[in-house]
């Protein structure tokens, strides 16, 4: 380039040798002792000016300036398709020895998109050039793996695998890559516990649940700041009762054959499994997760056959209308709380003595014993709460009562104080 240089500003002889201008004959010696050249970036355009107000532009194709003059230059714009990526990383400035070897190279990063460079005082050479160097900022990329509960929650799933990037483990959530080398990105997943939903972006892998690996198309290298996301689910059960022999299989496995009125547990069901049932009796459903399930009954030779094809979307409804088709023992979600205002309480289902988040069926019968400790306290005369009735009394600080398990305690949490009236002892005595 300051051949080039040289050759355009009338500073080489015969010999194509490098000769100052006051030494040729009618040449006008330069300003300056030193012979400054600026080295072009294609994907920016830079400007070189002499003063901070950039009122006065440096000429590029011949320019001499001295020690302790000042260059500053201005960043205009970048040329460049991937110019979100790419930006100035900073400036070199190399003088050179007689031979054209480097001699000193002294760096300045680009804080900004103007910069300051003086000559020093004490500079000897005869040659400095000017370096703008650019580079591709690292893409930031951010990884996370989740399920989603029947109510549309989503639930963070921090040790149900590991990520990957070129084989390399991932020890965080986040990772700097060139946003312009193809990289592999990988999530080798927990299959004992769950199955494959979905991710996003798309992955490249056909059927991640079958390998447990989820594999990802190689970057472009538009694509900055990428969210890679998987989508898991705890895999679903399902118990099954019929009163006859039956024969059970899931999808195309083998059918097993189970005995009259025994029970059938599919214990790792995932979306879309199809569970086909053969019996010439009648079939229900006695636990699991029967809101992703539905249900077809045909009749065939000697009995009945049905489908039951496991869904994603839950329904609130699905055992109304399952009932249609094959029964269902449907089971809620309720969480006894035994924090009362007055005393103390305990929870019995069918006998047995219980406590915390459950899962309750319809028809079990759930007791709620409540024993007041506060002297100045008693029940009321009529000491039924918002549902149950009174099923018998101990003591007079401690009562029982009876909470049907329905659909309208699914979701909910019993607060005892809510099942029985409570007041004060002179109230209870006008």
């Amino acid at each position: 380039m300051r051949y080039e240089q040289y050759l355009k500003a009338g500073s080489l002889d015969e010999a194509g040798q490098y000769a100052p201008p006051d030494e040729k004959s009618g040449a006008k010696a330069p300003d300056g002792k030193i012979h400054v050249t600026f080295a072009s970036n294609r994907y920016m355009e830079i400007l070189y000016y002499t003063d901070a107000a950039m009122l006065t532009p440096l000429s590029t194709s011949e320019c001499y300036l001295n020690p302790g003059d000042t260059i500053y230059a201005k960043l205009e714009e970048y040329d460049n398709s991937n110019s979100n990526l790419y930006r100035l990383a900073e400036y070199r400035f190399r003088s050179y020895d007689a031979d054209g070897s480097i001699q000193n190279e002294y760096v300045r990063e680009a804080t900004s998109d103007v910069l300051a460079y003086t000559i020093p005082a004490d500079f000897t050479g005869t040659e400095l050039s000017v370096l703008p160097v650019g580079e591709y900022a690292d893409a930031e990329l951010s990884v996370s793996a989740y399920y989603v509960d029947d109510s549309g929650t989503e639930h963070a799933l921090g040790n149900a695998g590991t990520w990957y990037i070129n084989d390399t483990e991932l020890q965080t959530s986040t990772a700097q890559v060139s946003p312009i080398e193809p990289y592999v990105l990988e999530f080798h997943y927990d299959t004992e516990n769950y199955f494959y939903v979905q991710s996003e972006p798309d992955c490249f892998t056909k059927d991640p649940s079958s390998t447990g690996t989820v594999e990802f198309w190689e970057v472009q290298p538009t694509n900055a700041g990428t969210v890679y996301r998987v989508e898991l689910h705890p895999y679903l059960t399902l118990s099954l009762r019929c009163n006859e022999k039956t024969q059970i299989k899931v999808g195309q496995g083998e059918a097993i054959s189970v005995k009259k009125n025994g029970i059938w547990n599919g214990k790792n069901l995932r979306y879309g499994d199809i569970i086909t049932i053969e019996t010439q009796g009648e079939c229900s459903i006695a636990g699991g997760d029967y809101q992703h399930i539905h249900a077809v009954k045909d009749p065939i030779t000697d009995g009945y056959r049905y489908t039951l094809t496991v869904v994603q979307e839950p329904e609130s409804n699905t055992a109304d209308d399952l009932i249609l088709t094959i029964d269902v023992d449907r089971v809620f979600d309720v969480e006894l709380d035994t924090n009362c205002d007055y005393g103390s309480c305990t929870y019995k289902i069918d006998g047995k003595e219980v406590s915390g988040a459950l899962q309750l069926q319809e028809g079990q019968k759930l007791t709620l014993t409540y024993k007041i400790e506060q002297d100045n306290y008693v029940f009321a005369e009529k000491a039924e709460g918002i549902g149950g009735f009174v099923g018998g009394l101990v003591a007079p600080s401690q009562r029982t009562v009876e909470i049907p398990v329905t659909a309208d305690l699914d979701g909910t949490v019993i607060d005892p104080d809510d099942y029985f009236d409570i007041v004060e002892k002179e109230s209870a005595t006008k």
